[in-house]
């Protein structure tokens, strides 16, 4: 409780003494590849932009491209790369 306060000040107040929000857990998207990357980046606290400069992307994940149908597989393979992944594929 901080009466009197603009909500700018409460920020800079909590970011010096560390208090952070808890981040919001992805959504399946409906790409098993893309779930799964997603859910491993959170595992290791990787955010989609810090996954787009391991990779040296262009905004791939952090702009969330894939919403509009656009399946990049060199960002995908890099990512999986990066993310001591192996891709495999099932033949059915």
């Amino acid at each position: 409780m901080l009466p009197g306060r603009k909500w700018d000040q409460i920020k800079s107040l909590a970011n010096r003494h560390g208090v952070h929000r808890v981040p919001k857990s992805f959504v399946p998207i409906g790409v098993p590849v893309l779930n799964q990357i997603r859910f491993r980046c959170r595992e290791a606290n990787y955010s989609m932009p810090d996954l787009d400069k391991l990779i040296r992307g262009k905004g791939y994940f952090a702009k969330g491209n894939w919403r509009h149908g656009h399946i990049h597989h060199r960002d995908i393979g890099r990512a999986v790369r990066a993310l001591f992944g192996d891709l495999k594929a099932d033949w059915k």
